[in-house]
């Protein structure tokens, strides 16, 4: 259970059950002390650093451009022997 309390100060909790015809009755003391509140500073998420694609991209286009240079020397071969 949720609860704040009206002040600071020392604090005597009870629970009590009296009973019922199935069980006997029975008790529960503690015992608190609420202090003052500190004021707490929101943690700042860390923000993850981006993944950098420049290289994988630059492999791709050379792997891309060669595919098509090869591309078309074969088509160009394939021509002349005909």
């Amino acid at each position: 259970m949720a609860w704040t309390p009206p002040k600071e100060g020392t604090y005597n909790i009870v629970a009590v059950f009296s009973g019922d015809d199935s069980y006997g009755s029975s008790s529960a003391t503690t015992w608190i002390t609420v202090g003052p509140t500190t004021p707490q500073e929101p943690e700042m998420p860390e923000i993850p650093t981006p993944i950098d694609y420049t290289p994988t991209l630059a492999a791709l286009t050379v792997a891309v451009a060669i595919a098509i240079i090869i591309g078309v020397e074969v088509s160009y071969a394939l021509r002349k022997r005909k």
